[in-house]
């Protein structure tokens, strides 16, 4: 009879088993970006024994290479069974290149403190000669046209005030 108690235990406590599920990940158009530029990450929780709507604090922080925490921010997210969603973080004009993490902790009121991370690159843009030439050439061709339509308004009012002045004296004006 002990045995059978033993054995309905068992299956008893292992219903109960803890199903949470979290994962983050940085999607490959946002692995690189450039200081002051958003970096997105994804979020996806899998909570399949909650049966009613709970509320999820998110808590996103950016670490650099050392463990420095550098930004820190916190969501509040509701979840039944299961929540994914894209969100974002601006990364700091002021950080170097180098490697940084995205860490997401996941908590609750009642004891769930879970926490991810993923990676991704911070790197300096360069300057673009290409936008820079275009622009310079763009600008002298506004310049020399500038020029010669002054050239040809010059002329045109020239010929209107001959025309005025032949109409005054002559009292015709072709």
């Amino acid at each position: 009879m002990r045995g059978v108690f033993f054995i309905l235990g068992l299956i008893f406590l292992t219903g109960f088993v803890f199903a949470f599920s979290f994962s983050v990940e940085v999607p490959k158009e946002y692995v690189t970006v450039a200081p002051g530029e958003k970096v997105y990450f994804e979020i996806r929780v899998l909570y399949p024994e909650n049966t009613e709507r709970k509320d999820l604090i998110l808590e996103y922080t950016i670490l650099d290479e050392e463990g420095n925490v550098i930004v820190r921010s916190d969501t509040l997210r509701a979840i039944e069974t299961q929540l994914s969603l894209l969100d974002s973080v601006t990364v700091p004009h002021y950080v170097d290149e180098g490697l940084y993490s995205i860490n997401v902790r996941v908590r609750d009121g009642e004891g769930l403190n879970e926490q991810v991370s993923a990676s991704f690159n911070v790197l300096r843009k360069g300057i673009n000669w290409t936008v820079i030439f275009l622009s310079v050439v763009f600008l002298l061709i506004i310049i020399y046209f500038g020029f010669r339509v002054k050239d040809f308004w010059n002329r045109f009012w020239i010929r209107v005030r001959v025309k005025g002045i032949v109409r005054e004296r002559f009292g015709r004006g072709d």
